[in-house]
């Protein structure tokens, strides 16, 4: 019996002219669309008005020239359906960057991806096993949970630190196993009371704890610089009871405020656009080293990322209000943005707190609080933005290869707004579209 496994093909074009953008279509997006408020004083903010036909032209031609190259592709004899010693061709991912000075197009350089596009064969001969080709996450190098007693993780965290040591890339695998059961433990014990959102519209399905390991063994957010080794490890999350332990926990308080708030507000992105539907949400998270845990708007300062899987079985109305309304969102950055973005009443946003980043104790970061309508509106912007692209692949639905999924990323701003990431940009929150 034949084997169908998935064939990633990363669909990247080169830009056609020297100097160019990284974007191949001449269109550019509203400044309003990726520009976060507090870098709003160096661009002319823009909105989707007089610009609309042309962005919509461009993005159609994108989307057409990436179907049209795809269903070309297929009708090469080695990418039949049953080639390569059994392997077929059954998901093609495009990349949609938008450069800094708003210019759209498929991704050609290193950087931030705006719009995530993945493609699936429309072949009803195979749809029972089509089906079986989900889109993921990059898998994890290890999972665990709250079941999983401390032998257990002890004994995964050694697996992994013997597979760097043999690879040559790490010299001392007696200091990154130490460290690496030092961070895991600690997010076992922020992790050890999350709250019960059974009955919210998105509750969460786990924990990325995503670092970097430097050759001596040094553990650290992850960051992408050369020789150091990613280090991926899913925390599953199962809801528990409130407990004592829990509340003399900074972290486990943190961490719980954080997953009631998100999954009270994620209930704006429910709706669906001409037959998508918002499927996961991804958060990138930030910790201090005090216990505060925030939307991470830094790239020194990730240590994770929380997932979100909506609860079909819901409808919007039933959605449960958080538990707790008056607790704060809290956004971590690396970086100094006090006195920059302006407030309703006049003033300036402040950071409530100056402190080490967890993880990388030499690094200072900013910790501000989130008004929460703000987000809800942040959440409604992004919801929109991405209503604009499904209308485009919309145009596409019926060749052979079809837009399944959309992965939209945005970047956070500290006053809680939401943004499509840049190709510098910093990406905080991102949110997956299915066809249904």
């Amino acid at each position: 019996m034949t084997s169908y496994k998935i064939f990633w093909l990363l669909a990247t074009l080169m830009c056609l002219s020297p100097g160019a953008s990284p974007a191949v279509f001449a269109a550019k997006v509203p400044t309003d669309w990726y520009v976060v408020p507090e870098r709003a004083q160096d661009f002319n903010i823009s909105k989707l008005t007089d610009d609309e036909d042309d962005l919509e032209e461009a993005v159609d031609e994108l989307f057409t020239a990436q179907g049209d190259s795809f269903d070309e592709m297929l009708q090469q004899s080695h990418f039949g359906k049953e080639s390569l010693s059994g392997w077929s061709l059954s998901v093609i991912k495009g990349d949609v960057g938008i450069s800094a000075g708003g210019d759209i197009g498929i991704l050609a350089l290193k950087g931030k991806i705006a719009v995530e596009t993945h493609w699936y064969p429309r072949n009803q001969g195979r749809k029972a096993d089509s089906d079986k080709y989900h889109i993921q996450d990059s898998e994890a190098d290890l999972e665990i949970s709250q079941l999983s007693s401390p032998s257990e993780i002890q004994e995964k965290v050694k697996r992994i630190v013997d597979a760097a040591y043999y690879s040559g890339k790490v010299w001392d695998p007696v200091r990154m196993e130490m460290e690496l059961l030092s961070a895991v433990n600690h997010v076992g014990k922020m992790m050890q009371n999350p709250p019960d959102t059974r009955y919210f519209m998105w509750t969460p399905s786990k924990f990325r704890l995503e670092v970097s390991v430097s050759a001596e063994g040094k553990v650290l957010p992850f960051m992408s610089v050369g020789g150091d080794i990613r280090v991926r490890i899913d925390w599953k999350i199962l809801p528990g009871n409130y407990t004592k332990e829990a509340l003399d926990n900074e972290s486990a308080r943190s961490f719980r405020e954080l997953v009631l708030i998100l999954a009270d507000e994620l209930r704006y992105v429910s709706s669906g656009h001409a037959g998508y539907r918002s499927d996961t949400v991804e958060i990138a998270l930030g910790m201090t080293a005090s216990g505060k845990i925030g939307i991470a708007k830094t790239s020194f300062g990730i240590v994770g990322k929380l997932f979100f899987k909506v609860n079909h079985g819901l409808s919007l109305n039933s959605a449960n209000e958080s538990e707790s309304t008056y607790a704060p969102l809290l956004v971590i950055t690396d970086t100094s943005y006090g006195g920059i973005l302006p407030k309703g009443d006049g003033s300036f946003i402040q950071p409530v707190s100056r402190e080490a980043l967890w993880l990388n104790p030499g690094m200072k970061g900013e910790v501000y609080e989130i008004n929460r309508a703000q987000l809800r509106y942040g959440l409604k912007k992004a919801h929109d933005m991405a209503g604009f692209f499904v209308g485009r692949a919309q145009r596409n639905s019926q060749r052979y290869w079809y837009l399944k999924k959309f992965k939209t990323a945005y970047e956070m701003s500290i006053g809680g707004s939401l943004s499509l990431a840049s190709l510098s940009g910093k990406v905080g929150v991102s949110i997956i579209y299915a066809a249904q």
